[in-house]
């Protein structure tokens, strides 16, 4: 027969090892990549690779916020985040044009250009210290 203090600490020890094992992850916590972007940097363009192939980095629009002066695009792969003028709204009828579809954005230091590849629609707007980070774990 075992003595008692052995057996209530084996049942404390099974106790801990089981909270533990349920309720946390072991693995690596996601992480957040956030780069500033270059002036004249262009993103969501098609270009051809060495062997001639082309190498798609089509960005389909999703969304076009501004408020509190923050500017956040959103595409299907990444966000771009800047500072912005929110006091003009952003023209839903010209976004009606371009959301959902392949779009490029072009940062110029000063705004952001985002242009429908599919319909040629552009806008313009207002843009500092503009940052792109990507979405799900994507490049």
């Amino acid at each position: 027969m075992r003595p008692a203090r052995s057996t209530l600490a084996m049942a404390a020890a099974l106790a801990a090892l089981t909270f533990v094992s349920c309720g946390r992850t072991t693995g690596p916590k996601p992480v957040s990549v956030t780069r500033a972007l270059a002036v004249g940097e262009t993103i969501g363009r098609v270009e051809r690779a060495s062997a001639g192939t082309p190498e798609l980095s089509v960005r389909t629009l999703l969304s076009v916020t501004c408020r509190s002066g923050r500017l956040i695009v959103r595409t299907n792969v990444d966000a771009i985040t800047a500072t912005g003028d929110c006091a003009a709204p952003i023209p839903q009828s010209t976004l009606d044009q371009m959301l959902g579809l392949p779009a490029v954005v072009t940062y110029t230091g000063d705004r952001l250009v985002i242009e429908s590849a599919a319909t040629g629609v552009k806008l313009e707007l207002p843009a500092g210290n503009a940052t792109l980070g990507a979405i799900h774990g994507a490049p």
